[in-house]
């Protein structure tokens, strides 16, 4: 089901043949749907996670998304992190190499019990280095908007990116709970230290 509702009731109909036909035919005819009463939960097509956070540079790289009521009709896109994700269009705002494309499940979402996560796959080979964002769009949908927020940012470079650089912690937790040596802990105090001075 595609709709921005939350839930809708199931309705059922009882007739024979001959007078299904006519019903679908006749809107004036005996035949009505009854409500059932039973409501059913609508899970809007969503992504919550996006991987890798870093491409490199004109190489293929498959980019994983985890969401849910994802389908092999909903396409994604790789705009500039300054740009909005909206419309319809593929090619609006892109970055170069990050038309959009559709998405291939790699499990039947529709049949992952209320909702739950499933992944796809696109792959792109991006031949721009800078900071963008995945756009997502799903089928029937009300056109592109921006996927799982900040996870949805990526990182196009060559070489070593910085969001894969493991910055040491001189968080005060981290310094009192003793997870630095302490010779290790007095030089990097030292050096915050003296390097100001070295400026004057």
């Amino acid at each position: 089901l595609r709709s921005d509702k939350r839930e809708g009731r199931l309705c059922f109909r009882f007739c024979d043949a001959p007078l299904c036909a006519a019903a679908n035919s006749n809107a004036n005819t005996s035949s009505r749907f009854v409500d059932t009463g039973i409501v059913l939960p609508l899970v809007q097509p969503q992504i919550s996670a996006v991987t890798p956070e870093s491409m490199q540079v004109d190489t293929t790289t498959s980019v994983t998304v985890t969401g849910s009521s994802l389908t092999a009709q909903d396409r994604v896109k790789i705009v500039s992190n300054t740009a909005e994700c909206a419309g319809f269009d593929d090619h609006s705002d892109i970055l170069t190499g990050g038309n959009g494309r559709t998405i291939t499940p790699l499990q039947d979402c529709n049949q992952q019990p209320d909702g739950a996560a499933c992944t796809a796959v696109a792959s792109f080979r991006m031949t721009y280095e800078g900071y963008g964002k995945l756009c997502f769009t799903s089928s029937g949908g009300a056109g592109y908007r921006e996927a799982a927020g900040i996870e949805g940012q990526v990182e196009i470079c060559s070489g070593v990116c910085l969001s894969n650089v493991s910055w040491p912690d001189f968080s005060p937790a981290s310094v009192r709970a003793s997870a630095w040596p302490l010779h290790l802990l007095a030089a990097a105090v030292l050096g915050a230290v003296l390097v100001p001075l070295c400026r004057i």
